[in-house]
């Protein structure tokens, strides 16, 4: 993958509950040892493909993370890195029309922390300003996803679009086309993506959860091998009703963790 972006103003902006903290820097901010640090971690949760180096995938990472300019870095009580969220935005001119692009290229977390508030605050203070966008130009979301990240942004509201099924000439289609090659470095519409890793098994109480998910089956007829380490290119419209529902599941799961013990 390989895409220019702007350049991000530094920053740390700490949230402390239940002993989770987040910090937020861009990509370009990080030493190599705290890029280190995240692709260990990454590699603690997805095992490579026997036919991939370590250090080939290695020195792919690291060039994909100095282009990001949103890293969230979550540590534990003990300073313990328990995950980590990694996107880009940019802007491109498509169709003659300017178009923000959310670029999402990883999202981990250990599980005893998945759905803690601090993680939710994290993703809403990354959507805010594309929140802000696509009020003033039409707003897209990409990624190379596996099936447990589609549900969680499905079960949000979101609607995937398909790589090679939306319209032939509508902005949808435009922008799949324009992102298609560096994300998945094939130029045929609808191809599976080889992923230079395995996926971790999903949970069995995600899996309980997701008994009859439309999305997921939809997903698993399209690429019935994604336990094998394929993927599908998709996107999505980011609109003010699926922010809206982000903000509200933010509001739930805060008020859910605050409530005291009885």
């Amino acid at each position: 993958m390989r895409m220019d972006i702007c350049r991000a103003r530094a920053q740390t902006l700490p949230m402390r509950l239940q002993s989770l903290t987040a910090h937020r820097r861009s990509g370009d901010q990080l030493t190599d040892e705290e890029v280190r640090s995240l692709w260990q971690y990454r590699l603690r949760i997805f095992r490579l493909k026997p036919d991939i180096e370590p250090e080939q995938d290695w020195l792919w990472f690291r060039d994909l993370t100095r282009k990001s300019n949103d890293i969230w870095r979550f540590q534990d009580v003990g300073g313990q890195l328990v995950g980590f969220y990694q996107s880009r935005t940019l802007t491109r001119t498509i169709q003659g029309r300017a178009v923000s692009v959310v670029i999402a290229d990883f999202a981990f977390i250990d599980r005893r922390f998945r759905g803690h508030p601090v993680t939710q605050l994290a993703l809403a203070r990354t959507l805010a300003p594309i929140l802000a966008a696509s009020l003033r130009r039409p707003t897209y979301a990409l990624a190379v996803p596996y099936p447990t990240t589609l549900t969680s942004a499905t079960r949000r509201g979101g609607r995937p679009i398909y790589d090679g099924e939306a319209v032939p000439g509508s902005l949808d289609a435009a922008v799949m086309d324009s992102f298609r090659l560096e994300l998945t470095g094939d130029e045929t519409p609808g191809s599976i993506v080889s992923m230079n890793t395995i996926p971790e098994t999903p949970s069995e109480i995600w899996q309980r959860r997701h008994v009859g998910d439309a999305a997921l089956k939809e997903y698993e007829q399209r690429n019935p091998r994604w336990r094998e380490g394929y993927c599908l290119f998709i996107g999505g419209r980011l609109d003010v009703a699926f922010h809206m529902q982000v903000a509200l599941s933010v509001a739930q799961r805060w008020m859910r963790k605050r409530q005291p013990v009885t």
